[in-house]
């Protein structure tokens, strides 16, 4: 299977088994880059009660859930959390306080 050059959004194949579960995952993926809100986060561990659809920008150092994932968006959906590695122009207003935050090479960071 392969996947679109930027997004990386899975193409579905012939014959393929179980076509819904590739097509949500790629539902959910879309939803967190089109237009993303970026929450502040204080410490280095996942919210304990996020919702769904909120996003934030994973710090280093990152413990519990995000660990292993700094530098990456997580978004959070009914299935838990999303990690997606930034890419050049992802861009997206940050909620609380900062105007924006964006891209530089692959790695996210406030503006």
């Amino acid at each position: 299977m392969s996947d679109t050059p930027r997004l990386l959004l899975p193409f579905l194949s012939a014959g393929q088994a179980q076509k819904e579960l590739i097509h949500n995952e790629a539902l959910q993926k879309l939803d967190a880059l089109v237009c993303p809100v970026v929450n502040m986060t204080d410490g280095i561990a996942p919210p304990d009660t996020p919702t769904a659809g909120s996003c934030y920008i994973v710090p280093v150092g990152a413990t519990g859930g995000w660990s292993g994932n700094e530098g990456s968006l997580a978004s959070f959906s009914s299935g838990g959390w999303r990690f997606i590695s930034p890419f050049e122009g992802l861009e997206g207003p940050m909620h609380m306080g900062r105007n924006s935050c964006c891209v530089s090479g692959r790695q996210v960071a406030s503006r």
